[in-house]
C-alpha cells in the first residue's frame, strides 16, 4: 500500500485531528455589565453548548418566581410575627437582628427584607448551578420555602400558646 493511502487511513481511524488547547481567553465569562444587561434583556435560556448543563441563564422557570416570591412574603410574615411574639414576652435569639431591635425598629425591618431581597436575587441568579456536585441552587431554594413555612407555622403556634 503506497504511503498516501496508509497516512490517510491511520488519519481516518483516529479521527479528526482538533487541537485541544485555546489560544484565547473564554469569552463566555460573567461580568456585571452581562449580569445588568441581560436582567434587563434576556435572551438566553439554556447553554450554548451541550456540555452546558449548569450554565448561568437570563431567562428563569416561572417556578423560581412563585420560590422567590414566596421566600420574600414567608420573610415578611416572619418579620411581622417575630414582632408580634416579642410584644408578648418573646425574646429575639439572633443577636444581631436583638441588636437592630433595640437601636430602631425600621433598621430591622429595612436590613430583614434587604439581606433577603439580595439572598434571593442571588439564589435566581445561579439557580441551575450545582452545590456541591450533589444539588441545584433551585432545589435548594425548594429548602428555603419549606424550612420558612416550617418558621412561620412555629412562630403562629407560639403565639397561640402566648393567648
Amino acid at each position: 500500500m503506497p504511503k498516501g493511502r496508509q497516512a490517510l487511513r491511520m488519519a481516518l481511524q483516529d479521527g479528526p485531528s482538533v487541537p485541544q488547547e485555546r489560544r484565547t481567553a473564554d469569552r463566555r465569562r460573567m461580568s456585571l455589565r452581562g449580569f445588568v444587561v441581560g436582567g434587563f434583556r434576556p435572551r438566553r435560556r439554556a447553554g450554548r453548548r451541550s456540555g452546558d448543563r449548569h450554565a448561568l441563564v437570563d431567562w428563569h422557570e416561572p417556578q423560581l418566581l412563585l420560590a422567590a416570591i414566596l421566600i420574600l412574603l414567608l420573610s415578611t410574615a416572619d418579620a411581622f410575627l417575630t414582632l408580634n411574639i416579642l410584644l408578648l414576652g418573646g425574646v429575639e435569639l439572633n443577636p444581631v437582628m436583638a441588636w437592630m431591635l433595640e437601636r430602631n425598629l425600621l433598621l430591622f425591618t429595612v436590613v430583614k427584607m434587604v439581606l433577603t431581597g439580595l439572598g434571593v436575587i442571588v439564589l435566581v441568579a445561579t439557580a441551575r448551578a450545582r452545590i456541591f456536585n450533589a444539588t441545584s441552587v433551585a432545589k435548594i431554594m425548594h429548602g428555603f420555602v419549606a424550612a420558612y413555612s416550617a418558621l412561620v407555622v412555629y412562630e403562629l403556634l407560639l403565639i397561640d400558646q402566648a393567648l
